[in-house]
């Protein structure tokens, strides 16, 4: 592998030849400005080619290689637990009532699937529903 050092090396002795080559080159021709200009343009271009390649090929021989630790894998006993859905037993209400409209209903009347839940108490008698003052509904208990 190159290392830094020697790519500037180089670098300088290429920047160097082709400087010399150019002095001579002008000297034994006995060249006007323009065509100067133009052997000089064409020799950095020649050094940058030159100092291209040799980057580029530094860059392809540098490998890196990184050691990667493998996690310890431990095996957990994972306990899943299964919720049995026990039934109520107790019967439905009769009848249903809203906390926030002070109504009741028999629980097959539409108004009474309405009700949110926070809102509904259940009973099976009527007189739980006079003693706490809640009036019957209009449409299943029609007026008492």
């Amino acid at each position: 592998m190159i290392t830094d050092k020697i790519i500037r090396i180089l670098n300088l002795l290429l920047l160097i030849a082709f400087g010399l080559f150019f002095l001579a080159i002008r000297n034994l021709l006995e060249l006007n400005y323009v065509q100067e200009i133009i052997i000089g343009l064409g020799l950095f271009f020649i050094y940058f080619f030159f100092v291209v390649i040799i980057r580029k090929f530094n860059r392809e021989k540098k490998v890196i290689i990184k050691q990667i630790e493998k996690p310890i894998l431990k095996e957990v006993p994972i306990v899943i637990e299964k919720k049995s859905k026990k039934k109520k037993t107790t019967s439905p209400s009769k009848y249903v009532g809203s906390t926030q409209t002070k109504t009741y209903h028999l629980r097959a009347c539409r108004f009474s699937k309405l009700i949110k839940p926070k809102f509904a108490v259940k009973e099976n008698t009527k007189s739980y529903y006079t003693k706490n003052k809640f009036t019957p509904c209009k449409s299943c208990l029609g007026k008492n």
